[in-house]
């Protein structure tokens, strides 16, 4: 039988029609009498004679007169025989009507519940049993809204599609293949469970992935995914449909935290209790999107509340967590200078412009008497100093409250924040010149950063020596931060510095916020800008999140460049180029950290020079070193209070034949 798209659904007659017949099907129910149905006349409609055997055909209600006796008779006659067909024929044709009007989302609601409650209270004797048990399943799924529908009927198609070919392909199948699959799965789960049945095969596919992930070591990585992918299918629904359309399918869902769990409310539970944790457990130390709370999450929840999905304590608990942290950032906020909220970020852009002009096209002793020139050099003297305490700010902001609040809602905590003696509505302005300040470029700003780190060094109250063995990308950012710290760092490496590491590390967005601050302009030699490829890459995964991937020897390159712009810049600032004891910072390639002794004066590092790995011309013996040339020592000593050892493979434990007792 034909049940495609009817012309009869383009007027009121089919539905009059429907709605009619039920009612005399209804009356004759609560009589207490059978029912029959015949075919009563072809409708006449324009396009009747291409359309199908469904709506063009009317059926009758006819009461059943006859007794059992007369009905069992009838089964051994030929008349008999002619008018069951006749019924058989109606019942299946206007069954089919039933269905179509179920399923078209151009007939009014209140028959479809007509339909329903027909169904439920067994005025449709013609059905099977197996249809009245899909229709009253299936009931929450025919009266929703055409959105939610949408959804379904593409999840449910794609669903269809894809399964099968993606359980073919394993072991093959990687996480990101498995992706779109359980978004769709999610989808029916959440919108319409009763099309996935406990003995439906999408079932047994989710738990051959879980296995399969299981025995290649990343049932981490599948949970992490399925939470993600639960809770971005939740904020796809949200947006998609009304407030009110969303709270009505979270009142069908129920309470997603009382056990027993239903199959829906299991991976809901899972996706909120994801926002909950990133929220009010400890915050990562990478910072991954997926571990950060956004505003979108925060309406979410609250939304779910107002569809009674849960406690309503656990947002509280949320929301002062989030005040507090932005409690925290405006106090730090409150602390930088006064000049940073007034400073014109195009005028600064301007000077910076203007005085490298000057500075290319005026001669040395030009610089010296020109008025104009050395005023621009103050002013960009002081523009950097600005931009660097700013800059530095937003990075403290990004490695400690932007662990666990995406940066657009930690700024929303900002405006609640009350500290004495600041304003709110300043503090959030005075945020968002952090941000634009690390979209600043050029010369001027790169010198900026290494001038605060300096800066740093010299304030700090006290200056340890530390001594870092290894200089990977560990090692080396490490130099960066014990240097900011105040330490006095001496950084070993047995390796020369033209040692190619060919593995591909892959670096978490904190580091990448790490790496933009300290590189400088060699950040976006490695990263790329404005679309334009550099020597690593920047791409998202599946579970949304940003991440660099570069060769390691690629990273080290850039952070031994810019550790070698500090040192020469930390030389200029103290003059100690000839004493590295006082002030101290450098790079020992060719060093191997040996042993760490006491003594009266305190502890000292030894360490063992490797000729073959010195990276010098002169040393090797390549060139003719110059006047004044002095051998690197075959062994060299500095004094320390702090061994960091950073060479991995626990290098440091066991090159180093430490004597720490008491060390600390």
């Amino acid at each position: 039988m034909d049940t495609g798209s009817p012309s009869g659904l383009l007027n009121n007659e089919p539905y009059a029609y429907i709605k009619n017949t039920l009612a005399e099907l209804e009356a004759i129910h609560q009589n207490h009498q059978l029912a029959e149905l015949n075919i009563s006349l072809e409708l006449k409609h324009a396009g009747d004679a291409h359309q199908g055997a469904v709506w063009h055909r009317k059926v009758k209600v006819v009461q059943s007169n006859t007794s059992l006796l007369q009905r069992f008779l009838r089964l051994f006659t030929t008349e008999g025989r002619k008018q069951r067909r006749q019924h058989h024929e109606a019942a299946a044709l206007f069954r089919g009507q039933l269905w179509e009007l179920l399923q078209t989302e151009k007939a009014p609601d209140s028959l479809k519940k007509q339909v329903i409650q027909a169904v439920e209270n067994g005025v449709l004797p013609f059905l099977k049993e197996s249809e009245c048990k899909t229709i009253i399943s299936s009931k929450d799924t025919i009266l929703i809204n055409p959105k939610e529908r949408k959804i379904i009927r593409e999840a449910a198609g794609f669903l269809k599609k894809e399964l099968s070919g993606l359980l073919s392909r394993l072991p093959r199948v990687t996480l990101e293949d498995s992706r779109e699959v359980l978004k769709a799965y999610y989808q029916l789960i959440i919108l319409s469970p009763e099309l996935l049945p406990d003995e439906h095969k999408a079932h047994e596919a989710i738990s051959k992935l879980g296995k399969h992930f299981r025995n290649t070591r990343q049932s981490v990585g599948f949970t992490d995914l399925k939470d993600t992918i639960a809770l971005s299918v939740l904020h796809d629904i949200r947006e998609k449909l009304s407030l009110e359309e969303y709270q009505q399918l979270t009142k069908r869902i129920g309470n997603v935290f009382t056990y027993p769990y239903s199959p829906r409310q299991r991976p809901l539970r899972d996706a909120l209790n994801l926002i909950f944790n990133n929220g009010l457990g400890s915050s990562s130390v990478q910072g991954h999107p997926r571990e950060l709370v956004s505003a979108k999450d925060l309406a979410l929840l609250k939304d779910s509340y107002q569809g009674l999905f849960f406690r309503y304590s656990r947002i509280h608990r949320l929301e002062e967590n989030l005040l507090a942290d932005g409690c925290a950032v405006a106090a730090r906020i409150s602390r930088l200078p006064s000049e940073l909220r007034t400073l014109d970020l195009d005028r600064v852009t301007q000077d910076f412009q203007q005085y490298e002009s000057l500075r290319r096209t005026l001669s040395a002793e030009n610089q010296d008497q020109d008025q104009e020139f050395k005023e621009l050099e103050a002013r960009c003297k002081t523009h950097r100093a600005l931009i660097a305490e700013g800059r530095a700010a937003l990075l403290h902001v990004q490695l400690n409250q932007g662990r666990r609040w995406e940066l657009n809602l930690l700024l929303e905590g900002i405006g609640k924040a009350n500290i004495y003696g600041t304003d709110s509505e300043h503090n959030q302005q005075m945020f968002k010149k952090l941000l634009d300040l690390a979209q600043l470029r050029g010369p001027q700003v790169d010198l900026a950063q290494l001038d605060w780190i300096i800066a740093q060094n010299k304030k700090a109250n006290r200056h340890p020596n530390v001594a870092i063995e290894g200089a990977g990308p560990t090692g080396l950012m490490l130099a960066f931060t014990q240097f900011q710290e105040g330490a006095n760092v001496s950084v070993f490496e047995k390796r020369s510095t033209a040692y190619n590491r060919l593995q591909v590390v892959r670096l978490d967005p904190k580091w990448m916020d790490m790496l933009k601050f300290y590189l400088g302009e060699h950040y976006y030699d490695l990263f790329g800008e404005n679309g334009q490829a550099g020597k690593g890459m920047v791409r998202a995964d599946g579970l949304g999140e940003k991440a660099g991937e570069i060769v390691t020897h690629r990273l080290e390159e850039a952070l031994n460049h810019r550790l070698a712009d500090l040192m020469a810049r930390n030389y200029d600032h103290t003059s100690q180029r000839d004493n590295p004891q006082k002030n101290r910072l450098e790079r020992l390639a060719a060093y191997e950290m040996t042993r760490v002794e006491a003594g009266e004066q305190g502890y000292t590092v030894q360490a063992k020079y490797h000729p073959g790995n010195d990276p010098s011309p002169f040393a090797n013996g390549k060139k003719k070193p110059p006047a004044g040339y002095q051998k690197p020592e075959a062994t060299l000593t500095r004094p320390v209070d702090l061994v960091i050892c950073a060479g991995g493979n626990g290098v440091c434990q066991h090159s180093c034949r430490l004597n720490l007792s008491g060390f600390a």
